[in-house]
């Protein structure tokens, strides 16, 4: 959320003369936000669903 702030900043203003000028809408924000989201849940399946497959104590002694 920040990030999305800071750039919304940086792009709009045009007192930065090595950044490009870009309009970033709500509908842009929104899209970036959802498929970080998607993204997130898609990276997180793959070690949720091998770590469900083993027993607690075999789990345990994977950690370092």
């Amino acid at each position: 959320m920040a990030g999305v702030g800071g750039a919304a900043i940086l792009f709009s203003s045009g007192k930065f003369g090595f950044f490009p000028v870009f309009e970033l809408t709500p509908r842009i924000a929104g899209l970036a936000f959802l498929i970080s989201g998607v993204l997130g849940v898609i990276s997180m399946l793959a070690p949720a669903w091998s770590v469900s497959r083993m027993s607690v104590v075999e789990g345990l002694g994977t950690l370092d």
